[in-house]
């Protein structure tokens, strides 16, 4: 007799009920119409498994509907020898889940969470221009490996071979002008109207032109583009021309950020010419937590013609300096000397030579150009452009907000906000730019608006709460300016438009409410607690402070700021350099004499009290805000974990933690193990642990005075032996007489 093996999944698939007798198991349970089972309680119509991640943030396509009786779903568990019912889980509401909280976020990270801002990807006519790219400038032909040489489908069909004096691969090998067809010789170019940048007929040149002319995503693209530019084109221009650069580079701004002045890109750029934070602060754009002056069309325009300038006086033509804003000027010189060329279309053909997008920004713009100095021949004379960007500008001093100005405007905030999108925190800046000489910022308002700025402003600004700037310090924090200022923290997170995870880093500029001329409720004498990993003594030189650490601190930042070296720091403290720093840690340093201690928000010894981890006084304070006290208590025979921890009060982990060993290890008869108890049943527990007689604590007993005891007996003669002593050995000549033990404490008896 032969015996059948089957896998254990084929077993339990035997086991279980029939799918059809499952789907009507089902169908008359009383919660199956609304809640299926299976699948932690989630719907049929729960969205798919693959997260939103792995599909570029959108919504995760919705699984069809599936039969009760598919095999997925399992069966509730039965209550057979139980009395309660099953429970079913709640189903998720539809849908994406939603947004993370930044604020949860930010108590879990412990610092700001990144932040999520437009990027120039969002804009629908550079979107459509990238996908339309991907169609014209398709790779032509096969690959070239320098490995595997040329492909035979590429080398020339006549017999006769072919000689390039210039060592390089024929044309069609390197993906290089492949010559005008006939449509592209046609008469058309030839009458179109050419832009102050110079235009060279190259091949992705014309190819552009003829997806602006023919195709219809082409005309759609450079129709909104043209109408979008009726709203800055004569504000682009004019900086342009009074910087003595050619006026056309304002398509630059068009294909950097879709004329949007506040996208931002993932790697950081901003505003219309798509300046990084280190460019624009060298071009005189002022970037803070107050103020992206890369986001003013205005400024930025400005601090991008002065660049353009820098970069064609640097490479010499307009092409090469065109490279070198979407590349960085780094790159182009390395390729230059690489190829040894310095000519843009020749740099674009070679392997390698350029970076695939720059090969294509050149053309892009200068298409662009031609197409907008030619609106007839590309179908744009027809176009209702949008009205041409006007304001008033007027000064105000620092720290006033939009909502006043907007009130004295007579406007709505919306209104000065969209005139003014540098500003991030619906408040003028607290501090005037160093090139403003009258220390006022300059906003923009409605047209016809700035006289009345000007007139009601003081008056609407007389109902605001009176505000002052400060720096923020190095350990300083939001609560500690509120508290020195007799505020909350929400009435500062309001003045200065702080989001819920943003921690406000040193040096950063706040506003707070003026301090108040009634003084501050008194504080509590209590000196704050410091522990210290060893109660290290002062240097010379030196003194020693303590620094309380606040949100997104770092070792080397402290340390800098202490002037002190990190490794020092961490050794003082016992800290792991790789670990990050917590809010509410305070750290020793010893730190020179010299060092200016208002920049930094330190505590000197009279202070605080400081504690040795680990000492007794250490556990006496800390246990003692739990009003219990530390002891020993001796173990006796049968007692276990769970025992003393009934008897004391504690958890079995709880004493694991405090001994520092397993509960699997038996207690042996007669050692003494730690306890935290009560303090109001500590007199109560003896030496044993177990619970003392009476409830007063004994008084430890003292030994007897020596005058209060009777006298001795008379000492025997010379020669004779007390009975039952032992005969002393003579000491040694010159020997040490033996050491006599201290006067104890004695305890004389009361009189009667």
């Amino acid at each position: 007799m032969r015996t059948l093996t089957l896998p254990w999944t084929l077993i339990v698939a035997l086991a279980l009920p029939a799918p059809e007798a499952w789907a009507q198991a089902t169908s008359s349970h009383p919660a199956a119409s609304a809640n299926p089972p299976g699948g932690g309680g989630a719907s049929a119509s729960a969205p798919s498994a693959p997260s939103a991640a792995g599909s570029g943030g959108k919504a995760p396509a919705r699984a069809p509907a599936k039969s009760k009786a598919t095999t997925q779903h399992k069966p509730p568990a039965t209550s057979v020898g139980r009395n309660k019912a099953p429970v079913h889980k709640k189903p998720r509401a539809p849908g994406p889940p939603h947004a993370p909280d930044p604020s949860a976020r930010r108590s879990v990270a412990g610092v700001e969470a990144a932040e999520e801002k437009t990027t120039v990807a969002d804009t629908p006519e550079l979107a459509a221009l990238r996908a339309a790219e991907r169609e014209l400038f398709e790779p032509q032909g096969e690959a070239v490996s320098a490995e595997a040489g040329f492909a035979t489908s590429l080398l020339p069909t006549s017999a006769t071979p072919r000689v390039y004096a210039s060592g390089l691969p024929p044309p069609s090998v390197l993906g290089m002008d492949r010559g005008l067809p006939e449509m592209r010789t046609a008469d058309w170019l030839s009458k179109l109207a050419l832009p102050d940048l110079p235009v060279r007929w190259n091949d992705r040149l014309v190819q552009y032109l003829e997806f602006y002319k023919n195709d219809p995503r082409g005309r759609a693209i450079a129709s909104a583009w043209y109408k979008k530019l009726g709203a800055y084109e004569p504000m682009l221009r004019a900086i342009l021309r009074e910087n003595k650069v050619p006026e056309d580079l304002l398509w630059v701004a068009v294909v950097e950020s879709g004329l949007r002045p506040t996208a931002y890109s993932s790697a950081g750029a901003a505003g219309l010419w798509q300046f990084m934070p280190d460019s624009g602060k060298l071009y005189g754009l002022v970037i803070d937590r107050w103020v992206d002056e890369r986001l003013d069309p205005v400024r930025s325009t400005q601090a991008a013609a002065k660049y353009l300038s820098d970069l064609h006086r640097r490479f010499g033509t307009w092409e090469l300096a065109l490279a070198a804003y979407n590349m960085g000027f780094g790159g182009l010189l390395a390729s230059i000397r690489k190829y040894n060329s310095n000519d843009y279309w020749q740099l674009s053909r070679f392997e390698a030579g350029l970076p695939w997008e720059t090969t294509l920004y050149v053309p892009k713009i200068l298409s662009l150009a031609v197409v907008a100095r030619n609106p007839v021949e590309f179908g744009l004379d027809g176009l209702q452009r949008d009205p041409p960007l006007r304001f008033d500008e007027v000064d105000v001093a620092p720290g006033v907000s939009l909502i006043s100005i907007a009130e004295a405007a007579g406007v709505a905030l919306a209104d000065i906000e969209q005139l003014n999108p540098q500003i991030l925190a619906s408040r003028v800046p607290p501090r005037a730019p160093g090139r403003a000489a009258a220390g006022a910022w300059s906003i923009r308002v409605p047209p016809g608006r700035s006289g009345g700025v000007t007139a009601n402003l003081v008056r609407v600004r007389s109902r605001e709460p009176r505000v002052e700037p400060v720096v923020l310090r190095q350990g300083e924090s939001v609560a500690d300016l509120a508290k020195a200022r007799n505020t909350t923290e929400r009435v500062i997170e309001q003045l200065n438009a702080l989001r819920s995870d943003e921690v406000p880093r040193p040096g950063t500029v706040l506003v707070v409410p003026v301090a108040p001329t009634t003084p501050a409720p008194p504080v509590s004498s209590d000196k704050p607690v410091v522990v210290v990993a060893a109660d290290l003594p002062t240097a010379p030189g030196t003194r020693r402070l303590f620094y309380r650490v606040v949100a997104g601190d770092t070792l080397s930042g402290i340390a800098n700021a202490l002037s002190v070296r990190a490794d020092d720091l961490r050794r003082w403290n016992a800290l792991d350099p790789m670990a990050r720093l917590h809010e509410g840690m305070t750290l020793l340093a010893m730190v020179p004499e010299s060092v200016d201690r208002l920049q930094v928000a330190t505590m000197t010894v009279d202070d605080v009290k400081v504690l040795v981890a680990g000492s007794d006084e250490f556990f006496a304070y800390f246990e003692g805000l739990k009003d219990r006290v530390r002891t020993t208590i001796v173990v006796k025979p049968g007692d276990t974990w769970k025992t003393v921890a009934r008897r004391t009060g504690l958890s079995v982990g709880m004493l694991e933690r405090i001994n520092r060993r397993p509960r699997t290890e038996e207690l042996r008869p007669g050692e003494r193990i730690v306890v935290y108890v009560p303090s109001h049943s500590a007199a109560r527990l003896g030496a044993s642990g177990q619970p003392a007689e009476d409830d007063e604590p004994r008084t430890p007993m003292a030994p007897p005075c020596p005058d209060d005891l009777p006298p001795l007996p008379a000492s025997p003669e010379v020669g004779t032996q007390a009975p039952g002593s032992e005969t002393s050995a003579p000491a040694e000549e010159g020997a040490d007489p033996a050491p006599t033990a201290p006067a104890a404490a004695c305890a004389r008896p009361e009189s009667s």
